[in-house]
Parts: structure tokens; C-alpha cells; sequence
């Protein structure tokens, strides 16, 4: 079996050295460390990891700022912010800088596993089926991107989840509470305030077509097509 590219960004060398281990017992993983985001930046472009998990306070260069110059060149490397119990407000400018993931610290290297794998076999799960025709939107499952015109949009797993939730229940009102049960990847913690994060971004996307948009009910939301 292929081992997963894993660069760790971590500058707590105790905590960085701890994980790194457990992580290689497991025999899963191909792993490289850097102690900042000026380091993850440079190894990103050397190693070419298919996910990287980063802490948000690092010296030169912090995980936010890092990812956002990641993401100016590569939409598809998977990407896990390491955040404070109270780092909400780095949880939403991460899902801004679309971030696939958010884990709390001080977490487990087994709790951190079950992050990883469940960002790969949520993958898996679409990797044979086709894409959606919304108005005149092409909704790619397995490319996780929404196509209008000639511009594409490239989605996270977390809103990729949420739109194909919402299309299969077209015209229902869903609560919040059963979207985050069904569409976030397992593992995660889940809240309301990223759900509305992702559900803004999605809207943002989707405003090219005034025949689909997505209702706020009560107690969530509502994906409305006009054909």
C-alpha cells in the first residue's frame, strides 16, 4: 500500500517529535518536519505532501499565512489547521483560506490519524460517480469543483459533502443539526458557525444563477433549482 505524504508543521519540537513517531509506527505514512511556515512553505515545494497538518502560532511565518500562499498554486493538497480551544476565529479564516479540516490542540496522534484517513476515504467514497447538471452549473463530485461557463470553482471536501447533502434533498428544509450528522467528515468537530461559513461560501459560488439558491429556514437550510 502507498504510504501518504505527511508534512507536519509544528515548532513545539517535544510535540512535533511525539507525533512524528506514534504516526510512523502506525507504517502508513512517508513524513517530513518543519518548525514554521517559512520551512512548510519550502518543504510543500520539495516533498509535495498529499496532506499537511499545521499549527496556527509559529514564528517567521504562522500556519494561516502559510496556507494562504499555499493555496495561491495548489488547490488539491489536503490541509489540516492545528488551532487553540478558543481559535474560532482561526477556524473561520481557515475555512475562508478553504482549509479541509480543523483539529484542537492539545489532540492525540491516534485522534490525528482518524483525521487523516477520513479525509482520503471520504475521497474514495465519490471516486466513481458522475457529476450533477444544476441550471447551468456542472457540479464535479470527483474533481470537487462546480464548473459555470469557461470558470471553474474549486470546493472542499466540506463543502463538496454539504452541496451534494443539500442537491439530494432538493426543496426540503434540512436542519442544521442534520447536515453536520451527515456531510462533515467523521471524526471532525463540527459546529455551526463553520456549517455557516462553508454555506456562505457555497452561495458565493453558486450566485452566477439566479435559478438555484439556498434558503435559511428556521432551523437551516433549503437548496432551491428553478428549471
Amino acid at each position: 500500500m502507498e504510504k501518504i505524504k505527511l508534512l507536519l508543521v509544528e515548532d513545539e519540537p517535544d510535540w512535533q517529535f511525539v507525533v512524528r513517531e506514534t504516526l510512523n509506527l502506525t507504517g502508513r505514512y512517508e513524513i517530513r518536519t518543519a518548525d514554521n511556515g517559512k520551512e512548510g512553505l519550502k518543504l510543500w515545494g520539495l516533498f509535495k505532501p498529499d496532506v499537511i497538518v499545521a499549527d496556527v502560532i509559529m514564528p517567521e511565518m504562522n500556519g494561516l499565512e502559510m496556507v494562504k500562499e499555499i493555496r495561491k498554486k495548489d488547490q488539491h493538497v489536503r490541509i489540516i489547521l492545528a488551532t487553540a480551544k478558543n481559535g474560532q476565529a482561526d477556524i473561520s479564516e481557515g475555512l475562508d483560506l478553504d482549509i479541509d479540516n480543523y483539529i484542537t490542540k492539545p489532540y492525540t496522534s491516534p485522534v490525528l490519524d482518524k483525521y487523516i484517513q477520513a479525509l482520503f476515504r471520504d475521497a474514495a467514497k465519490y471516486r466513481d460517480r458522475s457529476s450533477y447538471q444544476m441550471g447551468s452549473y456542472i457540479f464535479d463530485r470527483k474533481m470537487r469543483q462546480l464548473k459555470w461557463k469557461d470558470k471553474i470553482f474549486k470546493l472542499t471536501p466540506l463543502e463538496a459533502n454539504v452541496l451534494l447533502f443539500l442537491i439530494n434533498h432538493q426543496g426540503e428544509a434540512v436542519d442544521r443539526d442534520q447536515i453536520l450528522q451527515n456531510c462533515w467528515i467523521k471524526e471532525t468537530v463540527y459546529d455551526t458557525h463553520s456549517l455557516n461559513v462553508v454555506i456562505s461560501k457555497l452561495r458565493d459560488k453558486l450566485k452566477n444563477d439566479p435559478a438555484i439558491w439556498i434558503n435559511t429556514c428556521f432551523k437551516g437550510y433549503q437548496f432551491v433549482l428553478c428549471e
